[in-house]
């Protein structure tokens, strides 16, 4: 998987995170390192499974929160082995902080 996080148009993330695979007892991921500080801005979040699909982004300003928890999803449970698995975002504004320092969005 590769993630790019940018802030009023300038990357602030580039990285190739390595997911684990969901199971019975938990969904998998990687969390990300919160490399891009708390600097208020416009925040745009850019993934891709690898090199052969195309990029999914999502513009954080469009959610009116003060904080906004994002998680990317590889398949689910419909996914046979073998196939294409696709990429989700999901959010939510009742986020749990998980960085020792959020990063705040603004529309301004």
């Amino acid at each position: 998987m590769e993630v790019s996080v940018e802030r009023d148009g300038n990357q602030v993330y580039r990285g190739e995170p390595e997911a684990t695979a969901g199971d019975d007892v938990s969904p998998g991921g990687v969390v990300l390192p919160c490399e891009w500080g708390t600097e208020v801005g416009e925040y745009v979040v850019q993934a891709r499974i690898d090199t052969r699909t195309d990029w999914k982004s999502i513009a954080l300003t469009d959610y009116d929160a003060d904080m906004i928890s994002l998680m990317l999803s590889i398949g689910d449970v419909n996914t046979d082995r073998g196939d294409d698995p696709g990429l989700s975002f999901w959010t939510t504004s009742n986020a749990n902080e998980s960085c020792e320092s959020p990063t705040e969005t603004s529309k301004s």
